[in-house]
């Protein structure tokens, strides 16, 4: 998928995936979610950024921190389960 669908496709997924979508920027191609406070951390910051590969593939990258805390309870793994099993859960017709 090209940089720009997966960017555009991404965007269009940020409420499916339950994070709320805090900033997008068309220029580096980089978003910026938030988790709300929840019973294990404060909340998680999570950056994502799509890089394209060729004409046809790209990569994404994905980064979860917590805040406010020094251990994640796992928050950062499940993050990221979360985001692109809704991710893929769009793509399926």
């Amino acid at each position: 998928m090209n940089q720009n669908l997966l960017f555009s496709k991404l965007i269009e997924d940020a409420e499916v995936s339950g994070y709320k979508l805090i900033d997008q920027d068309h220029t580096s191609f980089a978003l910026l979610y938030s988790t709300s406070i929840n019973f294990w951390t404060w909340g998680e910051n999570i950056y994502v950024k799509v890089e394209e590969k060729d004409s046809e593939t790209s990569i994404v990258s994905f980064t979860s921190l917590v805040l406010f805390g020094s251990y994640s309870w796992k928050r950062n793994q499940s993050n990221f389960d979360n985001y692109f099993v809704a991710f893929e859960n769009s793509l399926t017709i």
